[in-house]
């Protein structure tokens, strides 16, 4: 495999030199800054409820601290993506990173010296948020800057497969860290974050080509994206199925944690049910890029669709932990296979200078689907039982999938190979 090196000052692509994707300086600088800055984040991550809940006791708190967390998503992600397709991709996250580390590191001193009173916890949360944001919709056009088109799907695929092996590690770091004092998480994170710094310096690569066109005022850049979009017929269904998945994802944790408590899990037993399921995602990171060689997109999502309907009624007879973590495991495993083909899909097939706000719309799509997703999934639980939601939401991925499948442009999308 190769994989082209651009020049970053010239941002021109006359002279491309290819080399092996193991070998691709820059793609490595860039997937291990960016696992070592997921690993603090999932650090933190847990530790930050725990915090609210040993300095509260309020449940209530901890929960209004995660609103705090999304906010930022909801309110700042539209504007967000436009500004990161004006701007120097790098150097915002570059900057972005810088501000995560110094509010985390303000987090922690402020424990060293309790000197951290709730309300200035949550706008450290909330700035954190925001400099989130900014960082991830800029980073979300790096890949195709350092890997060619062939590679794509297996660079997808490296990326997904550090972000879960990372999502079980961190945990149970972050818990012990807690335990030891709780200042440590958070100094943890700050230093990733100088780490993700420090090596997004050494890249010689700049995420993004110039734009042509002038600059429009920015409310008519993000209507732009919008009519973008809106106009292309698959970017539009993929937008629909990734919010409806969302929708029913955003609730599944509850579920899942209900669904063991009634099968008289212990909380431990219960942890190990999320690892089992992490394991099903790195086994679907592993098996994804040979899939996108065998079968054309389309009939990848369509696929992966009716796995989510033959997998999930599953939960109707799953009547031991065990089984519980089959069927989440295998949720997991086509959950990531999926996943992997729509990231590699549409990083080539939306523009660089629209992917930011492309992107930014499909993430707050995501955000409010997901969210409208968790709090249906307490209502019916509270109040109609596990039966009831289990299929609720499963007719809701059935019709996905028919979705899914009578749609021609789906059925018609190329493999990766040869798109664009």
């Amino acid at each position: 495999m190769s994989v082209v090196r651009e020049d970053s000052d010239a941002q021109s692509t006359e002279t491309k030199v290819a080399i092996p994707l193991w070998r691709n300086r820059d793609y490595l600088i860039l997937l291990s800054g960016k696992n070592i800055s997921r690993l603090g984040s999932g650090i933190s991550q847990l530790a930050l409820p725990l915090l609210v809940l040993a300095l509260t006791g309020s449940a209530v708190q901890a929960g209004l601290l995660g609103t705090v967390e999304v906010l930022p998503q909801l309110f700042f992600g539209l504007i967000a993506g436009a500004l990161v397709d004006r701007w120097n991709r790098k150097r915002v996250m570059i900057l972005c990173d810088t501000g995560r580390a110094l509010i985390l590191m303000a987090v922690g001193v402020g424990l060293i010296f309790k000197q951290l009173p709730l309300p200035l916890l949550y706008l450290l949360v909330a700035l954190e948020g925001i400099c989130a944001v900014f960082f991830d919709l800029a980073a979300a056009s790096r890949l195709p800057h350092v890997v060619t088109k062939e590679q794509l799907p297996t660079a997808v695929a490296q990326d997904q497969t550090g972000m879960a092996v990372l999502s079980l590690l961190s945990p149970s770091l972050g818990g012990m860290l807690f335990s030891l004092a709780t200042f440590l998480p958070f100094l943890a994170d700050a230093l990733s974050y100088i780490m993700s710094v420090i090596s997004l310096c050494f890249l010689k690569t700049n995420f993004r080509h110039e734009r042509v066109a002038g600059k429009l005022k920015l409310h008519l850049e993000i209507r732009e994206g919008i009519l973008w979009l809106w106009q292309r017929p698959l970017v539009r269904i993929l937008a629909v199925l990734v919010s409806g998945v969302g929708f029913v994802a955003g609730g599944h944790t509850l579920l899942l944690i209900v669904l063991a408590q009634h099968s008289h899990a212990s909380p431990a037993v219960i942890g190990v049910l999320f690892t089992v399921a992490g394991i099903g995602g790195v086994a679907g990171t592993l098996v994804a890029p040979l899939i996108q060689k065998r079968l054309s997109f389309g009939w990848i999502i369509i696929s992966g669709s009716w796995m989510f309907v033959l997998l999930w009624p599953l939960y109707t007879v799953a009547s031991s932990p065990l089984a519980l973590g089959a069927v989440f495991a295998g949720l997991a495993f086509a959950s990531v296979i999926l996943d992997v083909a729509l990231l590699s899909y549409l990083l080539l097939l939306i523009p660089d200078e629209m992917r930011g706000r492309v992107n930014s719309i499909i993430n707050l799509l995501l955000l409010l689907a997901r969210s409208a997703g968790v709090a249906l999934t307490g209502f019916s639980l509270q109040w109609l039982g596990t039966l009831p939601t289990i299929l609720f939401f499963g007719g809701c991925l059935l019709l996905l999938a028919i979705v899914s499948l009578l749609s021609t442009h789906l059925r018609a999308a190329h493999d990766l190979a040869t798109t664009l």
